[in-house]
């Protein structure tokens, strides 16, 4: 069991992809933990969110959420602009394309060792 007493942030690296939205999704919906977004695209910030808020109505429309389970679950999601605004956070998940080790962008602005 895992106790998450501040945000769970999702961090994504060079793009906001499919997989990284989905992870979003699925924590501040069937998890009901905060998320922290983060991505050096706006762009792309903005291409994840329309896409949660697509899939959230979609279950709506379905009857598979109500209304207000769809809006606590998009409340729970929040963007940062930066990586000092994860500072208190307990668990990070970075969801990037593959790159050599050590070459990753959270890693290299991290205040903390692996």
């Amino acid at each position: 069991m895992v106790a998450l007493l501040r945000p769970f942030p999702i961090i994504h690296g060079p793009n906001l992809s499919d997989t990284g939205t989905g992870i979003a999704l699925v924590s501040a919906l069937h998890a009901k933990v905060p998320v922290l977004l983060h991505d050096r695209s706006k762009d792309q910030i903005t291409k994840g969110l329309a896409l949660i808020d697509k899939l959230l109505a979609k279950d709506v429309g379905k009857g598979r959420l109500t209304d207000i389970q769809a809006k606590e679950s998009r409340d729970r999601i929040k963007v940062v602009d930066n990586l000092e605004g994860l500072r208190d956070v307990d668990m990070v998940v970075e969801v990037r394309r593959p790159c050599s080790a050590g070459s990753s962008p959270i890693q290299s602005q991290w205040p903390i060792n692996y």
